[in-house]
């Protein structure tokens, strides 16, 4: 992600994403959110994609990975970005506590898993959320953000 400044003041913010099945299952469980400033982006990612865009005034991302050696790995991923979206829609990043979002989509998950008798299901994820001024941002199992700049990460 790179804010663009003219004469001290944020024109734009530019963004990139890269979701990947991997090399070991046939079957993509990713789910990403995307939204920049005021407009929602949801996928099922069934398939590598890549992406970029720019905002004028804010960012927030997520993107989840259903854990595949257990059962309902996709259900999971599926579940925590419905949960993480209601949870993000008006969360400005002065105001985000990480831990609590990934702590409602927890709940989401696990309240599932209960009703309906599943021993094992998991997501592992990544969340930004950024505006002119701050960025916050966290992830739960292997699911990574990377920082690029100046052409290197």
């Amino acid at each position: 992600m790179r804010i663009w400044k003219n004469r001290g003041r944020p024109v734009r913010i530019e963004y990139a994403y890269l979701c990947h099945r991997g090399n070991v299952r046939d079957e993509n469980q990713d789910n990403m959110i995307l939204c920049a400033d005021e407009h929602i982006v949801m996928r099922n990612i069934e398939q590598e994609i890549a992406g970029a865009g720019s905002c004028l005034n804010s960012i927030k991302c997520a993107v989840f990975d259903g854990m595949g050696g257990m059962s309902q790995g996709e259900m999971a991923s599926v579940i925590a970005a419905d949960v993480m979206k209601e949870s993000i829609k008006d969360v400005k990043p002065k105001e985000a506590d990480i831990n609590t979002l990934f702590q409602k989509m927890n709940e989401g998950i696990d309240d599932y898993r209960t009703c309906n008798r599943i021993s094992n299901m998991g997501t592992t994820g990544v969340l930004v959320i950024a505006d002119h001024k701050e960025f916050v941002y966290g992830n739960i199992g292997d699911s990574r953000l990377y920082h690029l700049r100046k052409g290197k990460l």
